[in-house]
C-alpha cells in the first residue's frame, strides 16, 4: 500500500472489549490498528476513543464504491460521516473499462467523447476541433472550394506563378515618355516627354508612391510595375520608377501577376506576365495579359436554354434531348409560346398525312371529297319547302321527297354544271385545258390543243413582218406588186386646199403642198396607184386632213395614217388600192427620194 501516514500496525487483529464493535486482544493495536468492517455504517460507528488519525479500515461491502474499499481516517474533529475518511486506491488495482475509454486500468485509451468516436476528423463537429500542434497528414485531393489542400497540391497548382503587390492603376495606351534603364533595371524610370501635367492614368489622378502597371508601351521592354516618384505639374514632368519587386532579372519572371484596384477601364482586373524569359530588363519584351476573373457570358443550348453571365435565367425544355411530354387536356401550355419550328403532322391527327390528304375536324387526315360518297348514285331525303330549281342530272321525287344526285368520282370529273365563276383560287391543270404537250415551248390554241407559237405549216401573215428583208422569191405572185417606177410621174396642182388625183389616167402622181390638203377622187374598186406628197419648199409645214373620205386600212407598222414630214421638200409616198367602195388598202414610205 502507498500514501499511508502514521500507520503503526500490520496484519489483522480481533475484537478486544464488549464496548467496541470490533476490538483487539492487544490494546495498542486495537486502538488504531487495521480493522475490517462489513459496511460504512459500522465504520462510522467506531468510537472516538478507538480512533487515531491515519488509521485504516477495510469496508467489506461499499454499495457506493464496490467491495473491499480501504478508508484512511482524517484529522479530527470527526462527524461520524464520509467526511471523516479518505478513500485509498491501490496502484495495483486493475479493471476493464468501457464507454469513452478502452483497455484496462490503470492505463486506458480515450476512444470517444460523449459517445462520438474519434475515428476520423470527418465525424467531428468542425467547431469542436482545435488543432494546436502536430501535423495533419493524409489529406485527399480537394474537390469543393472549402476543402483543405495539402502543400504538394498547392505547390503543383501555383508552379510558375509569382504574386506581386497590387497596383492602384494601369495604363490603357502607350505613354509618351523618355526611358532610362538605370542599373540593369534597378532605378529604371519613365519620364514624361509630352505636355507637362500632373500624372493621371485610366481617368484617375495618381498620388505620390502609387504603384501603377504600365502594360501598353510600343516598346514592350519598357512595360512593368512602377511607382509614382514625381507626380508632376504644369511645369514639372512626372516620373515613374520601377518597383523593387519588378526591376531585375531575378524579380521579373513569367507568371508574375498583379491586381489593379482602380481605374475607369481596368478597375478590378488581374494581369499576368506572359512574355518569355529569362529577362534582361530594358531589352526583353515584357507582356501583360488580362486574366478574366469576373462572370463569363455564356449561352446554354440543348435541354437547358438561356444566356448571360453570373446568375442566368434558364428554361428546361427537354430531357436527354426529348421534349417534355405534354397532355392536351391537363397541361397549361399556351400555343402562343410556339415561336418557331413546325408542328409534326403526327401531333395534329391520325391517319396518313401526305400530299393527298388534309386535316379534318375530327383530327384525322382524309382525302378531299365533295361531301358525297364515291361510286354510286346517292339519295338525299329532305322536306321540300318550295319550288325545286332545275339542275341538269338531278332528279327529285315529289312523292317520296327524295333528291337523286348523280354519282361523283373521286377526282370530281363527273361534277355537273360547274360554273367557272366559282373558281376563286388554285390553278387549273394544263391537262384540263387542252390536249398535246404543255410546256415552255407551247401555247394553248383555240382548238384546245397545245401548239408551238409558230410552226412551218402555219399561214404566214404579212402583218407580222416587222423586221428583216423578204427575199424576192418569197414575194406574193398576186395582189399588190410594187416595182421600181420607171415611167412618167404626173404633176398635180393643189387647188383651194383640195388635191384631186386621177388614178384612171396614171399610176404615179406628184403634188407639192402649198397649204393643208384634203385628198379627193380616190381610186375606183380594183384600181391602185401611187401618190407622192411633197412638203412645201418653205417648209410649211402642211399636213393631210382627209384621205379620200373613206376607210383607209394602213398596212405595216404602225398601222395608222402617216404624218407629213415637216422638212422642206421632203416626200411622203403612198400606194393606194381600193378593195371595195370607200375602203382602201394603203402602204407608205416617208422621206424617200423618187
Amino acid at each position: 500500500m502507498s500514501n499511508l501516514n502514521n500507520v503503526r500496525v500490520a496484519g489483522w487483529v480481533g475484537p478486544f472489549a464488549d464496548t467496541d464493535t470490533y476490538y483487539c486482544t492487544d490494546p495498542l493495536y486495537g486502538i488504531d490498528g487495521l480493522r475490517s468492517v462489513p459496511d460504512k455504517a459500522t465504520r462510522d460507528a467506531i468510537t472516538q476513543e478507538r480512533r487515531r488519525q491515519g488509521m485504516l479500515v477495510v469496508v467489506q461491502q461499499d454499495f457506493g464504491s464496490g467491495p473491499n474499499t480501504i478508508w484512511q481516517l482524517n484529522a479530527p474533529p470527526w462527524n461520524n460521516t464520509d467526511t471523516d475518511w479518505i478513500q485509498f486506491i491501490s496502484s495495483t488495482i486493475t479493471s476493464t473499462v468501457g464507454g469513452d475509454l478502452s483497455g484496462t486500468l490503470p492505463d486506458p485509451t480515450v476512444v470517444s467523447t460523449n459517445g462520438i468516436p474519434f475515428g476520423t476528423m470527418a465525424t467531428q463537429n468542425a467547431s469542436s476541433v482545435a488543432i494546436t500542434g502536430g501535423t495533419v497528414t493524409g489529406l485527399p485531393t480537394p474537390i469543393s472550394g472549402s476543402d483543405a489542400a495539402s502543400k504538394s497540391y498547392v505547390d503543383a497548382a501555383t508552379t510558375g506563378l509569382s504574386a506581386k503587390g497590387s497596383s492602384r492603376l494601369a495604363s490603357v495606351a502607350s505613354l509618351s515618355i523618355t526611358y532610362n534603364n538605370g542599373a540593369a533595371g534597378v532605378g529604371a524610370t519613365l519620364t514624361n516627354s509630352g505636355a507637362f501635367a500632373a500624372f493621371t492614368l485610366d481617368g484617375v489622378s495618381a498620388n505620390l508612391n502609387d504603384r501603377v502597371l504600365v502594360k501598353n508601351q510600343t516598346t514592350q521592354a519598357q512595360n512593368g510595375i512602377y511607382s509614382v516618384t514625381t507626380v508632376g505639374s504644369g511645369t514639372i514632368a512626372w516620373v515613374l520608377t520601377r518597383t523593387t519587386d519588378f526591376n531585375s532579372s531575378s524579380t521579373v519572371s513569367e507568371g508574375s501577376y498583379t491586381v489593379v484596384s482602380e481605374g475607369t477601364t481596368n478597375s478590378g482586373t488581374l494581369w499576368l506576365e506572359t512574355g518569355i524569359g529569362p529577362f534582361t530588363v530594358g531589352t526583353t519584351p515584357i507582356i501583360f495579359t488580362e486574366m478574366i476573373i469576373g462572370p463569363i457570358s455564356t449561352t446554354l443550348t440543348g435541354d437547358v436554354t438561356g444566356s448571360g453571365s453570373g446568375s442566368i435565367a434558364t428554361t428546361v425544355t427537354k430531357t436527354n434531348g426529348v421534349l417534355f411530354a405534354l397532355s392536351a387536356t391537363t397541361d397549361t401550355t399556351n400555343a402562343a409560346n410556339i415561336l418557331s419550328g413546325i408542328v409534326s403532322t403526327a401531333r395534329l391527327g391520325t391517319g396518313t398525312a401526305d400530299n393527298t390528304t388534309f386535316l379534318r375536324g375530327d383530327n384525322t387526315w382524309q382525302p378531299i371529297s365533295v361531301g358525297l360518297p364515291v361510286g354510286s348514285d346517292q339519295q338525299v331525303q329532305f322536306n321540300r319547302g318550295g319550288a325545286l330549281s332545275s339542275y341538269i342530272g338531278f332528279t327529285y321525287n315529289y312523292t317520296t321527297n327524295i333528291l337523286t344526285v348523280p354519282k361523283v368520282s373521286g377526282d370530281g370529273s363527273l361534277l355537273l354544271n360547274l360554273n367557272a365563276n366559282n373558281l376563286v383560287s388554285g390553278i387549273v391543270s394544263t391537262a384540263h385545258l387542252g390536249t398535246g404537250t404543255a410546256d415552255a415551248t407551247t401555247f394553248l390554241r383555240g382548238d384546245n390543243t397545245w401548239q408551238p407559237a409558230l410552226t412551218p405549216t402555219s399561214p404566214l401573215n404579212a402583218n407580222n413582218m416587222t423586221a428583216g428583208t423578204l427575199p424576192v422569191a418569197q414575194l406574193p405572185t398576186t395582189g399588190l406588186i410594187v416595182n421600181q417606177h420607171t415611167g412618167p410621174i404626173t404633176t398635180v396642182t393643189q387647188s383651194s386646199g383640195n388635191v384631186t388625183f386621177n388614178f384612171a389616167a396614171t399610176d404615179w402622181q406628184l403634188c407639192q403642198l402649198n397649204a393643208n390638203a384634203t385628198l379627193i377622187n380616190g381610186p375606183a374598186v380594183g384600181q391602185q396607184g401611187t401618190i407622192i406628197l411633197q412638203q412645201a419648199a418653205s417648209g410649211g409645214p402642211y399636213s393631210i386632213s382627209n384621205w379620200f373620205s373613206g376607210t383607209i386600212i394602213w398596212m405595216g407598222p404602225p398601222y395608222a395614217a402617216p404624218a407629213m414630214p415637216t422638212t422642206a421638200n421632203a416626200y411622203l409616198v403612198a400606194t393606194i388600192k381600193c378593195i371595195s367602195t370607200g375602203v382602201y388598202l394603203a402602204w407608205w414610205l416617208q422621206n424617200s427620194a423618187v
